[in-house]
């Protein structure tokens, strides 16, 4: 005898499939302020808990279909639970409030309602030099490193467009209709020894930050700050490090391609 609503022959794997797709949904009602603790914690740990259960009741055999049927609607009860607090505060004044500042380019007031909406996130007042890296990883099966001219427009394809806000967005402190340009307050030489300097009392909006020491963000669908190019004098790339002469040439060759771009280069010490 069947029992009503139990799954299929795929049911593990549908339950399986919704475990994960609870724990996404979560992961985004997470951002929002409001929906953090009320909302995304505990659908994400109740999902846990469940995929645990099931994980026990198949090392014991067979899990038992009524077990499995109800384990499914309550997941689907939690998806659903996500998805409709996300729609319901982005259908609030607050939000649609921060949504039309974000579309006029109202910069202030997109900053001051995001530390409101957004998980964690607070405003940056001290904020002093902001960083963003230049990727230089070379393609699979290509070069280590992009060349230094491929490197050098790069950036200036930044000093003439300006940075755009991260897509897909941040995990948090925004999404896809606040958007945020992301920066560091310090120079992540393992990601990139070569980084824009930026002054962040030269910026024409508010600095906010994931509080204490997370991302930097700039509720802007694009910045066009003036920076200085920032090299790293020790690298940690394995392959520099082996190759020290490597890198001094690859900064020479950075630097006279910049020059010619009308850019400047300059060292950390």
């Amino acid at each position: 005898m069947s029992v009503p609503g139990a799954p299929g022959p795929d049911g593990i794997e549908e339950i399986t499939r919704l475990i994960r797709d609870v724990g996404t949904r979560a992961e985004s009602a997470r951002r929002y302020r409001a929906l953090a603790a009320r909302v995304a914690d505990p659908a994400f740990d109740r999902a846990l808990e469940l995929g645990t259960t099931l994980r026990q009741a198949l090392r014991q055999g067979a899990p038992d279909p009524e077990a499995l049927a109800a384990a499914a609607m309550e997941l689907r009860a939690l998806l659903a639970a996500c998805e409709r607090a996300v729609d319901e505060l982005r259908a609030g004044p607050e939000y649609v409030r921060a949504a039309e500042a974000y579309a006029a380019a109202e910069h202030a007031e997109v900053a001051r309602l995001a530390c409101e909406l957004f998980t964690d996130v607070a405003a940056f007042p001290d904020a002093h030099t902001l960083f963003r890296p230049i990727p230089i990883a070379g393609p699979r099966g290509g070069p280590h490193f992009v060349p230094p001219p491929e490197c050098a427009a790069r950036i200036a394809a930044v000093a003439q467009a300006g940075l755009r806000a991260a897509t897909p967005p941040p995990a948090m402190g925004a999404d896809d209709v606040l958007g945020a340009v992301v920066l560091a307050d310090e120079h992540d030489v393992g990601e990139s020894p070569i980084t824009l300097a930026i002054d962040a009392g030269r910026l024409p909006l508010p600095v906010c930050r994931i509080a204490p020491a997370g991302d930097v963000l700039l509720y802007a669908a694009s910045v066009r700050p003036p920076f200085r190019v920032q090299t790293a004098d020790v690298v940690a790339d394995e392959w520099w490090s082996v190759r020290p002469d490597a890198y001094r040439r690859y900064l020479g060759e950075l630097a006279e391609a910049l020059d010619a771009l009308g850019l400047g280069i300059e060292t950390e010490r």
